[in-house]
């Protein structure tokens, strides 16, 4: 997965052009390697490069040639809700009803 025009939400999540959802982890990387393990029990560990793209991570030194590259370590989280026609539709509300145009409704 390619990640585009990366977004900091936080110092914890990102988020790629196409609302790919990343969670950071790189602070428990460098806690010690009991949380390493605890995180690679259940999840597959991502270095995400400035330039977009990540790679998996597979061992203990690649954690730390990638810390060293100062590079975030990360976890998939997954892809944000899409948005729907409303949201997008331009809407009024008359006497406690909303109105769209027909023309917004993407059905």
């Amino acid at each position: 997965m390619e990640m585009l025009n990366i977004v900091n939400m936080s110092k914890n999540v990102r988020v790629t052009k196409d609302d790919f959802v990343w969670m950071v982890v790189t602070h428990h990387m460098k806690s010690g390697v009991k949380q390493v393990r605890d995180l690679w029990k259940n999840h597959t560990l991502y270095a995400l490069y400035d330039d977009g793209t990540e790679s998996v991570v597979e061992s203990d030194e690649e954690i730390d040639e990638a810390i060293k590259l100062g590079l975030d370590i990360g976890v998939e989280v997954g892809y944000l809700p899409k948005k729907t026609w409303w949201e997008d539709a331009d809407k009024k509300l008359i006497d406690g009803y909303w109105y769209v145009k027909i023309n917004d409704l993407k059905l």
